[in-house]
Formats: C-alpha cells, structure tokens, sequence
C-alpha cells in the first residue's frame, strides 16, 4: 500500500532504432519523469490500503471459522465421552436393579414379567453404551484427522 503512493522513478531512455543507417543513424539518450498530477497517487495508495484491509479481514473471518470448527469438534468429543460415562453408571444401576429383582423372584416376592422388563431395561442400556463408546471413539478418529489436516 505505502508504494502505490509513490512517484514513479525517472526512466533513462536512449531511442536507438533497431537497424543502424549507417552515417544517416541518429543516436540520442533522454531521461524521462512523469509527473503525477490531480492526486492519482493518493488515490492509488488509499486504493491499495482497502485491498490490504480487506485480506486483513478476509484473514480474520477464516481464523475464527477454524476456532469455531475446533470448539465444535472438542465438545463433540467430550459429550461423546460424558454420555459413555453416564451410560456406564446407569448399567451399572440397572445390573444391581436385575439382580435385585432375581432374589427377589427367588423369595418369591416378584413375578417373572418384572424381571423380564428389568432384562430387557439392563440389555437396552447395555446395546446403548456399546453404540456410546463406537460414536465416541469414531469422534475422537475424526477430532485427530481434522486435526492432522
């Protein structure tokens, strides 16, 4: 931007022809300067220092996608990891509620349907947890790859 401002540097000029005439041949040398007139070079320069803020911006507007990009992807991850750990504690509730209705089956204080929803409850969180822990290492997989890139 601070160049576009400039004045432009003489020129040294020596206006030989190609083909040499022989005796009939004019040589001359000249310098030349052009004068800038009516603030073209202002306008130039005040030209050049928008372009400059627009790429300063242009800069900025893409570091901010790629922190936000990043932030995404992080809590994406840690609330893959969250939902393992709360699923975990939760089988772990629902295993001691199956073997607690099991004894009391056996005491006879229960009947077969409540341990049968109470398998299907510990199997469904079971299945759950699986597919937790897949989503959650296939999130950390994709964290590195973008991360690598």
């Amino acid at each position: 931007a601070l160049q576009a401002g400039l004045l432009p540097n003489p020129h040294f000029d020596t206006n030989n022809p190609q083909v040499f005439a022989g005796q009939n041949s004019l040589f001359n040398a000249g310098i030349m300067q052009e004068f800038v007139v009516k603030g073209k070079k202002r306008l130039d320069r005040a030209a050049a220092i928008k372009v400059v803020q627009q790429n300063e911006f242009a800069y900025l507007q893409d570091r901010f996608v790629l922190l936000t990009a990043l932030r995404q992807q992080y809590y994406t991850v840690l609330a893959a990891e969250r939902r393992t750990t709360a699923l975990k504690q939760l089988q772990k509730i629902t295993s001691s509620t199956l073997e607690s209705g099991r004894a009391l089956k056996k005491v006879g204080e229960n009947a077969k349907i409540d341990i049968l929803v109470l398998a299907i409850d510990s199997q469904t969180v079971e299945a759950k947890l699986e597919n937790a822990k897949l989503e959650a290492r296939l999130e950390k997989l994709e964290h590195a790859l973008n991360a690598s890139r």
